[in-house]
């Protein structure tokens, strides 16, 4: 049995025809997490915010680095659907001071956006 959010990411799944997806590598500021919802926010040189997934293995990294100039690996990625829709762009960290988190790039996540 599926429930309401499961269905829905479902849905959405079976309808993606491709998935583009990216690893980057930036220099900048850890700006902000917050733990319950797990996001990070990250100050790039270029001043545009990022945010995105950060999972448990990583949680205690970002906090250490909090209002640090770090390297940080990002997993970037765009859904595409069988109509030519884009998703919004998503981000995860991946890699913070040389510390990698523990699900690969390419992991499934179970996003409730």
């Amino acid at each position: 049995m599926l429930s309401a959010g499961q269905a829905v990411t479902l849905r959405e799944r079976l309808g993606v025809i491709r998935e583009e997806r990216e690893v980057i590598r930036l220099q900048g500021r850890l700006d902000g997490l917050r733990t319950r919802r797990q996001i990070f926010y990250f100050e790039p040189p270029t001043g545009s915010e990022i945010h995105g997934f950060v999972d448990d293995s990583l949680v205690s990294v970002v906090r250490d680095h909090l209002d640090q100039e770090v390297e940080v690996a990002l997993e970037s990625f765009v859904l595409r659907s069988l109509a030519g829709k884009r998703s919004q762009r998503r981000y995860r960290l991946i890699e913070v001071a040389g510390q990698q988190s523990q699900l690969p790039p390419g992991s499934e996540l179970d996003e409730d956006e």
